[in-house]
This record gives structure tokens, C-alpha cells and sequence, in this order.
């Protein structure tokens, strides 16, 4: 039976990933079932405000390293795949997961693209995520 956490309402990246990393250290035989991310700025609080969903079953092989999370923000899309393409190259070995890509603008701040990653650096931990 699949358990899930959520992670609502994290003011920022850095809140958010701290929030989201400190949980999926927890978890040392995961099998990620699904993963979904939001981001919301029309509460016209000081920052985006991120939140998640993870899903998982225990009991999956067990791994060295922790599944984590990133955040990149960036002000237009070609900036956005260069950040990218540079955490892919600073983990060469890294399982990247999944990377879900969203846009947030309301008239009030400049537009932000956003990539959002789960991934592990243990090369073999894709056998641990299985989303449904």
C-alpha cells in the first residue's frame, strides 16, 4: 500500500528543497510511486510558494544515497536549459528521476520558468521509482 507525505506551502526554493530533502532522507528502501509539484504565486506572499505530493511503498532495494530535490529558476527558457543541462553535468552518475517543468507569472514579478528534479546519486536507483 502506497504511503505519501506532503509538503505544503514552503516559502522559496531553498525552503522548499530543504523541506522535501530533510523527508526523503527518511527513506532508505523507497519505491517512488508518483510525484507531483506545485507552485503558486497568486497568494502574493514575498515568494512563490512550492508544495508536493510524493508517493511511495517501502520495502524497494536499498539505497547508499537518498532520492533529493532541485529547483532551478530562471528568467527565460534558454537560461532555464543551461542551468539544467550544468546540475546534469555536476552529476554525471546521478539517476535523474523526473524533471517537471512549470511557468509562473502574474504581472507582479518577472515570468520564472522552473525545473523541479527528483533524483538520486546512486546510478542504480531507478529500480526504486516505479511511478504508477
Amino acid at each position: 500500500m502506497a504511503r505519501s507525505f506532503v509538503i505544503s506551502e514552503q516559502s522559496g526554493a531553498a525552503a522548499f528543497v530543504t523541506a522535501v530533502n530533510a523527508l526523503l532522507a527518511l527513506l532508505t528502501d523507497p519505491t517512488i510511486v508518483g510525484v507531483s509539484y506545485n507552485v503558486d504565486e497568486r497568494q502574493r506572499r514575498n515568494q512563490r510558494q512550492y508544495s508536493c505530493v510524493i508517493s511511495y511503498d517501502t520495502g524497494g532495494a536499498s539505497l547508499a544515497t537518498p532520492f533529493l530535490i532541485n529547483v532551478i529558476e530562471a528568467n527565460t527558457p534558454a537560461a532555464l536549459a543551461t542551468a539544467l543541462a550544468a546540475f546534469v553535468a555536476a552529476n554525471p552518475s546521478a539517476f535523474i528521476a523526473h524533471t517537471e517543468y512549470k511557468f509562473e507569472y502574474t504581472g507582479s514579478r518577472d515570468p520564472k520558468y522552473i525545473a523541479i528534479t527528483i533524483y538520486n546519486a546512486t546510478a542504480g536507483a531507478d529500480a526504486n521509482y516505479i511511478p504508477l
